[in-house]
């Protein structure tokens, strides 16, 4: 008698599945989840030292994914990380908006309401984003677009905050298409990584094979750069790839965002010949305010990544990459970034060491492509300096 309702009963059972699922998918894609990677309370007490020396220095971080998620940046948001009013109260002088373009596509282009040509196709989710910075700049002067050190540094001097371009990953070029380069140049990109989060057809990222190097095509992508302007930068990459693409090129490498394998061993994090073969080449390295490179996100644990490079090679190569709005619950928001340096001053570290480490030292690198372009431009272009 029960074998006649069977099949209805296993059509039920598909459509409620189905159904479920459906929900689950529309949820998933109507939720927004930045209170997940909210900034914790804060930690410690500011003092007026700290805050002055905070205000006078010139404050640059080097990777906020902010253009990923749903929200205006020029308004205050209650979630997420990064927006103008944020920037501003931290003290922040400069901030690097990174482009993201491979993972999660569910995030960063469906569940976020993108427009349909970004669904499959990473060159033009980068070129949205830049759309979508590019629009809440207009008609503002307390917030611009920067593509030399010179103007950072003007803007820093009557209170307007830099906003800078860095690429997440050469995938993003449509089949290996290093023209694209030409025009990331000409609209305020600065950096560009050869791989993000898996291989890619220009090298090999740190969860990867680590003796796997840079492809042909990714020699060919850093030569273009050196041509252009275009820092290298070796976040996400494996060992091989990251000393061979520092190898190769023209300017100082960054690493715009990392933490240390000497204080915490994960394959996101950099090695110590690999802090050599940044600083051999005067290049910078950001280190991260949480995610997988930290243990947990605490200030003293940033300080530890900071203190190892600094005891490694100096702190001449050590700059902030907070990673902010990256799927991470930082240490700090911009808000909450005078903490930092008031964890530094109650470390010991000279005004000279937090002033670098804040900022002068990504102005240095930045300072010294832009000095080799002039070079290049007057016809006069400098011999290759040495590796150390």
């Amino acid at each position: 008698m029960s074998e006649p309702s069977n099949p209805s009963r296993r059509r039920w059972l598909r459509r409620t599945i189905g159904v479920g699922l459906l929900g689950l998918t529309a949820t998933a894609f109507a939720i927004d989840f930045d209170w997940l990677f909210d900034a914790p309370a804060p930690q410690i007490e500011v003092s007026e030292r700290a805050r002055r020396l905070h205000r006078s220095a010139i404050v640059i971080d080097l990777h906020a994914d902010a253009l990923l998620w749903r929200r205006d940046l020029r308004r205050r948001n209650r979630h997420g990380h990064v927006d103008f009013p944020r920037l501003r109260e931290g003290g922040v002088d400069a901030q690097a908006i990174t482009l993201a373009s491979l993972w999660p596509i569910g995030l960063n282009a469906i569940r976020n309401r993108w427009p349909p040509r970004t669904w499959t196709r990473p060159w033009e989710r980068v070129r949205y984003q830049m759309e979508r910075l590019a629009h809440m700049l207009e008609g503002r002067d307390d917030v611009a677009l920067v593509r030399t050190a010179a103007e950072l540094r003007a803007n820093a001097a009557r209170g307007v905050i830099s906003l800078f371009h860095g690429i997440e990953g050469a995938h993003a070029l449509p089949d290996g298409d290093l023209s694209k380069l030409d025009w990331l140049a000409e609209h305020g990109v600065l950096f560009v990584a050869p791989v993000h989060l898996e291989d890619n057809a220009y090298g090999h990222h740190g969860g990867g094979d680590p003796e796997r190097g840079l492809t042909e095509l990714g020699r060919r992508l850093i030569d273009r750069m050196n041509e252009l302007g275009l820092l290298v930068d070796t976040a996400h990459a494996g060992s091989r790839t990251l000393q061979e693409a520092v190898r190769r090129s023209a300017f100082p490498p960054i690493n715009s965002h990392t933490g240390v394998k000497a204080v915490r061993d994960h394959w996101r994090n950099i090695s110590d010949d690999d802090i050599r073969a940044i600083a051999a080449r005067d290049g910078v390295i950001g280190i991260m305010f949480g995610g997988m490179a930290l243990d947990h996100p605490r200030i003293d644990e940033i300080l530890a990544h900071m203190q190892h490079v600094i005891d490694l090679v100096g702190d001449r190569y050590v700059a902030l990459g907070s990673d902010w709005d990256g799927w991470i619950r930082p240490a700090v928001d911009p808000a909450g970034l005078p903490q930092l340096t008031e964890a530094m001053v109650r470390r010991g570290w000279s005004e000279a060491r937090i002033r670098r480490i804040l900022g002068e030292n990504v102005l240095r690198v930045w300072e010294s492509r832009d000095r080799l372009l002039a070079a290049r431009r007057s016809g006069h272009p400098p011999a290759p300096r040495p590796e150390k």
